[in-house]
């Protein structure tokens, strides 16, 4: 599909906590329809919903491949395009917003903070990065490790995986260009 990096975590390669010895996920068909039989669609028939960003091409991408998995669990999936600011809005209240909602989010610094706080924790609600997930222990692993100074600590805090709806499947490998002294984002 493009240039990028898959990983098995919520922290991408790089970021403290980020656990390279997990397995990249891979579609388990007989696994899923498991769950979906314990589930109130036991056989599906059900249409959810899928939207990204206008102009992104590589979201797109995403909902299709999506789309052709969940056709094989008899679900259908409404693809739509909207402008960020619309998409945003949507995620202000549960009952508006989408089944499936890609995000690209990046650290701004390399503490696995930066990305589990907006991604993960329930005070998050109600914003883009994290529309309804909320965990109590998502929750503590979070402030734990906002109060643990002790890297070897804070790496054992970070890598315990309370359940999440999130996937991270992909990264892509952006590159800095322009000027000579920008070589440190990828090849």
């Amino acid at each position: 599909m493009a240039a990028g990096w898959s990983y098995s975590t919520p922290l991408p390669p790089g970021i403290l906590g980020a656990d390279p010895k997990l397995a990249v996920p891979r579609m388990d068909l007989n696994k899923a329809k498991e769950w979906l039989a314990k589930s109130k669609y036991p056989n599906g028939g059900i249409k959810l919903t899928y939207i990204y960003v206008t102009g992104l091409e590589i979201e797109r991408k995403f909902g299709l491949i999506l789309l052709d998995s969940l056709k094989k669990l008899n679900i259908d999936l409404d693809i739509k395009m909207l402008v960020w600011p619309d998409m945003v809005a949507l995620t202000k209240d549960p009952k508006t917003t989408p089944d499936f909602f890609p995000v690209f989010q990046t650290a701004n610094y390399a503490d696995p903070d930066n990305i589990a706080y907006a991604a993960y924790h329930g005070s998050q609600n109600g914003n883009w990065s994290n529309p309804t997930y909320n965990s109590p222990k998502a929750n503590e692993l979070i402030e734990k490790g906002w109060v643990t100074l002790a890297e070897a600590e804070r790496i054992k805090i970070y890598r315990l995986r309370p359940p999440s709806p999130a996937c991270s499947p992909w990264t892509p490998r952006w590159r800095a260009i322009g000027t000579p002294w920008a070589r440190c984002c990828g090849t």
